[in-house]
């Protein structure tokens, strides 16, 4: 799926959200920005940008339904916190990541990620 970009923006309460659905592959674009998956219909695989030229660049994901699973993979090979994926299992599970141009690095999770 080809996620709309809205620009980039650094975080904070006018951060631009979107909401994805299916699988889908974020791009530098969508940095600052608060991304919303709705696992309601099937479990979601998000994959982050690469981490080389997303440096610095920080998102913020969150599972807005109860049901599936929603999995965050780094690209390729590459990691969050060491792990290829994560997976976010509980109604509102967010986590915040952050590119240290290495490897992807939680800042926060909140709900069940593992």
């Amino acid at each position: 799926m080809a996620v709309p970009q809205t620009g980039y923006v650094q975080g904070g309460p006018s951060a631009p959200s979107i909401t994805i659905d299916e699988d889908s592959t974020l791009s530098r674009g969508h940095g600052g920005h608060i991304i919303e998956v709705d696992t309601s219909g099937a479990s979601v695989t998000v994959i982050l940008p690469g981490v080389a030229i997303a440096k610095g660049m920080e998102m913020v994901i969150w599972k807005s339904a109860a049901g599936n699973n929603l999995v965050l993979d780094g690209a390729g090979a590459e990691t969050i916190d060491g792990a290829t994926t994560l997976t976010g299992t509980a109604q509102y599970a967010s986590i915040c990541v952050v590119s240290d141009g290495t490897q992807w690095v939680s800042l926060t999770r909140r709900g069940s990620w593992t």
